[in-house]
């Protein structure tokens, strides 16, 4: 666990002393967080996606077993800002925190420990599916609460949705999927390589901007905090664990699908929150909080399905 954990914060740390002692502007921030958004984020989901057997796409339990607690999560989180009568950008950050979480960059390492390099592949291909449903509903609720006082049509939304540069990258990774799985054709070598690189900062970007960010003085309310943290946590881990059984075959795939839905919030969520202008700053704070919680909440899922 520390192995996995301590990495993050440790670049988050880095990103705070470079902004401390003004080794990197607020102008050098936002370039960074530019690359990941337009070129970085986009990578990392195609070479994350297109490597994949199609065939995950027609497993039906194993997207079931991803896509209800996402939904299930959401929807309370929606309705709990909602009901507290919360203005438009704090029900998109509570949407944003309350299921994305760092399926990737967390959980291959973590998995690995827990079960041995052998099942890296399947943790890859349910981190992916998380992607890919996450980032498109995520993008979606942001574009929509993101925007001016009138909110715009379904079909305006959903044009802005399809522009943004992740969603390509993940429809291009889901096209090549499915052509390399059918027709056995292979991405060439120089490509792949080029893909590996754009995308292999992401994650060290995105928790370097962050750390940046944190440097700012800035209000914590800690309970809003870890209200939010409870809906991704604590409720998205639970429902996929009360859920699995009627999904999924009791196995080490099933196991796999709880711990990526226990990891902690996504870095990448503050990447979106800084694009949009949504609650960054408690976006920012749940994923530091969120990130400590786990190493109870992992603990303790481990140790039950154990």
């Amino acid at each position: 666990m520390p192995e996995a954990i301590i990495p993050i914060f440790s670049l988050i740390a880095l990103g705070w002393v470079a902004r401390r002692f003004s080794l990197i502007s607020d102008r050098s921030t936002s370039i960074l967080n530019s690359f990941a958004f337009y070129f970085a984020l986009p990578a990392l989901f195609f070479t994350s996606i297109y490597q994949m057997n199609f065939n995950v796409f027609l497993n039906t339990s194993l997207l079931l077993a991803v896509i209800i607690p996402i939904l299930i999560s959401a929807s309370l989180a929606f309705i709990y800002a909602s009901v507290l009568r919360k203005d438009g950008k704090t029900k998109a950050a509570y949407v944003l925190g309350s299921f994305l979480g760092n399926n990737a960059y967390l959980a291959i390492p973590f998995v690995s420990l827990s079960f041995g390099t052998a099942y890296e592949p399947i943790t890859a291909l349910i981190g992916a599916v998380y992607f890919s449903v996450g980032m498109a509903l995520n993008l979606f609720v942001l574009e929509y609460y993101s925007t001016s006082k009138r909110k715009p049509s379904l079909g305006r939304v959903m044009f802005h949705v399809i522009r943004v540069p992740t969603i390509w990258g993940i429809i291009a990774g889901v096209a090549f999927s499915f052509i390399a799985t059918y027709y056995e054709i292979k991405m060439p070598l120089f490509a792949a390589n080029t893909f590996s690189l754009v995308a292999a900062p992401a994650s060290a970007i995105a928790l370097f901007a962050l750390g940046t960010f944190m440097h700012r003085k800035s209000r914590i309310d800690l309970k809003e905090v870890l209200t939010l943290c409870t809906f991704k946590n604590i409720l998205l881990p639970v429902a996929t664990f009360l859920l699995i059984g009627f999904l999924m075959p009791a196995g080490i795939d099933s196991k796999i699908v709880i711990l990526q839905a226990t990891m902690p919030m996504a870095v990448t969520n503050f990447v979106l929150a800084e694009r949009y202008n949504v609650r960054r700053e408690l976006i920012s704070n749940s994923i530091v909080v969120s990130t400590i919680l786990s190493v109870f909440t992992l603990s303790a899922m481990t140790l039950i399905l154990s």
